[in-house]
């Protein structure tokens, strides 16, 4: 798919991002796997995955994660 993503630790929730004139997307290493596999999830829904091969398990919890926002471990309170 040709992604970027740097996981780094700092004062940022995640997402898309421009660094040094490149796109990525970022990841906080200080949050909880569950919180970085939403911000993942999210940043990459827009993309055309229909034409890319995902593991079943993988393509079934990105899902479920779209499917269930309320679940969405992300909140403005994890600055």
């Amino acid at each position: 798919m040709g992604i970027r993503v740097r996981r780094e630790k700092g004062n940022f929730k995640g997402g898309w991002c421009v660094v040094n004139d490149e796109e990525c997307l970022m990841v906080n290493k200080r949050q909880s796997a569950e919180i970085q596999f939403s911000i993942l999830a999210e940043a990459i829904r827009s993309l055309p995955l229909d034409s890319v091969y995902l593991k079943p398990k993988l393509r079934s919890a990105l899902e479920d994660q779209w499917a269930s926002p309320s679940q969405n471990p992300v909140s403005e309170s994890d600055d």
